[in-house]
């Protein structure tokens, strides 16, 4: 790791992550001339950045104090590549690196992945990985928003392929050109309402290499030109080591879920309830009131569908002891989890307990069932488990209950790791032999 100290960052002290990335810095000499009209050189991002298919940066972060609060600060490597419009989106995401004291909502290392498919971020501090399954490009917005880290990202530039999108309108600021890291660079004002973005674009390429943002007062946001003295800086970018087209693997946009870490489900705020089990729709991760059912509960009646689509329902197992285990394919710990499961199903299939797969998955391509079946897993699977989530306090992914006979919760637990599967296993065991011999 090294240290830089990157000039006009205001009110943090930051530091860089570096990563191993090859290729061209820029695409030429001369890409923009000295002091070019602000709409010469929008036009010039707009140009560069449609011929940019892949593109990697160090990113450093900071937030300016307010009041109280301390500045904040983060700096990541950064990898975007362009793909087929992928869930509208466009392109595919890698943000590894380390937040300062005081990042929003980060804590530990960063590694957050967009795949084309699903947006993952680990959390170290609660050992669980935090998904979301992109359908819409807002919906990516809040995921990144929700794990502190848009704004190390040109979102508008990657979304609208401009730093002027429709809405949005070029201003004067008395200033046309400054260094940003040993780079001359052509100054342009964006103002939408009262947020004010300054772009500082290399001349060399055409490409950002700071963005800073400003909150205006009402009054300073009806004219054509800005005084930027007279606002609230918010937060300011840097991009340095700027790289661009060259070959970038697709397992950069993957973010693996360690081992003994829980999956959970991030809800964009206003998603269907259906799409994010256990989840409230506050934007952000939240794990139900309470944590999981506790010992003594009367667990909740469920009514779904088996394997070849006949009703299952909570009552076709009255008078057995219960072991349920909420998985899904999509899940890394949940398949490791599945050959504890099998054995536990192999120990105790004679004698009166049900051990049940209570499947939801992501995708409608995915077939557990087949998954199963391939792998020799032979315990009751049940689908469209999602639609009872909420009601088992289902905070990540996999999480397990054993019920009684009577429908009362003997034991239950979230999060699988391979370390500790015996362990694992005894606790199970040790709750059904419970459940086995009470009222005997």
């Amino acid at each position: 790791m090294t240290r830089r100290t990157c000039s006009r960052v205001r009110a943090a002290a930051v530091f860089i992550v570096a990563i191993g990335v090859h290729g061209s810095a820029s695409s030429g000499p001369g890409f923009l001339g000295g002091r070019s009209p602000p709409a010469a050189t929008a036009a010039a991002v707009e140009d560069a950045f449609s011929k940019t298919s892949t593109l990697a940066y160090h990113a450093v972060l900071a937030r300016a104090s307010s009041g109280e609060k301390p500045p904040e600060s983060l700096a990541a490597s950064v990898m975007l590549k362009r793909a087929a419009d992928i869930q509208g989106v466009g392109w595919k995401i890698s943000i590894r690196g380390t937040p300062d004291h005081g990042a929003p909502g980060v804590s530990g290392r960063v590694s957050v992945g967009f795949d084309g498919f699903s947006a993952r971020s680990i959390r170290e501090s609660e050992k669980s990985v935090i998904e979301l399954v992109v359908k819409d490009p807002g919906a990516l917005e809040a995921f990144l928003e929700g794990q502190g880290v848009v704004e190390l990202i040109p979102w508008e530039l990657m979304r609208h392929g401009t730093i002027a999108p429709q809405g949005h309108t070029l201003v004067t600021a008395g200033e046309g050109e400054s260094t940003v890291s040993g780079e001359a660079c052509e100054v342009v004002v964006v103002r939408s309402g009262s947020e004010v973005r300054r772009h500082h674009v290399a001349r060399s390429d055409g490409l950002p290499r700071r963005l800073e943002r400003f909150t205006m007062p009402d009054a300073a946001t009806g004219s054509g030109t800005v005084d930027l003295s007279g606002g609230r800086l918010e937060w300011t970018l840097d991009l340095s080591n700027v790289k661009r087209n060259m070959p970038v693997a697709e397992s950069s946009f993957i973010v693996d879920v360690p081992d003994e870490y829980v999956v959970r489900v991030f809800r964009p705020s206003g998603s269907p309830a259906v799409d994010t089990p256990g989840v409230k729709p506050a934007g952000k991760v939240e794990s139900p009131p309470g944590g999981i059912l506790k010992p003594g509960s009367l667990a909740p009646a469920w009514r779904l569908t088996g394997e070849g689509g006949e009703p299952v329902s909570s009552e076709d197992f009255a008078g057995k002891v219960v072991v349920l285990d909420f998985w899904g394919t999509w899940c890394p710990p949940c398949r490791q989890a599945m050959p504890m499961v099998q054995a536990i199903h192999e120990r105790y299939k004679d004698r009166g307990v049900a051990v049940i797969g209570m499947n939801f998955e992501r995708s409608s391509t995915a077939d557990p069932a087949k998954y199963m079946a391939d792998n020799g897993f032979t315990y009751l699977l049940v689908r469209g488990a999602e639609t009872v989530a909420a009601a088992y306090r289902v905070p990540g992914w996999p999480t397990f209950y054993v019920i009684d006979r009577k429908g009362e919760i003997v034991w239950g637990s979230v999060g699988f790791g391979v370390a500790r599967r015996e362990e694992h296993e005894r606790e199970i065991r040790d709750a059904i032999e419970r459940a086995l011999t009470d009222g005997l």
